[in-house]
């Protein structure tokens, strides 16, 4: 899988966790490199030297995403609260 940079693609900018550590405009979003159709069989045949004039930002306007909700958390398996320690006898 092929992946890009998306900091600035108008849909999947927002996609991904803002990382703390870094100002925004240096987020690093990624997204993955999408091909046409029409250019399966060119890629598959293209010389390494010119593999970059593939990877290339798919259009947010042909792109569609929508909300979900996160699944549920799993529980955590309950603990019992350790018995006092006994009392000792001098």
């Amino acid at each position: 899988m092929l992946t890009i940079n998306a900091d600035d693609h108008p849909l999947l900018k927002h996609r991904h966790r803002p990382d703390r550590k870094r100002p925004p405009h240096m987020q690093d979003k990624r997204m993955v490199v999408i091909l046409p159709q029409a250019q399966f069989e060119p890629w598959l045949d293209v010389p390494p030297k010119d593999a970059r004039e593939f990877m290339l930002q798919y259009p947010a306007d042909r792109l569609t995403m929508t909300p979900e909700p996160l699944p549920p958390k799993a529980a955590k398996p309950k603990v019992p609260p350790a018995p006092p320690p006994e009392p000792l006898l001098v």
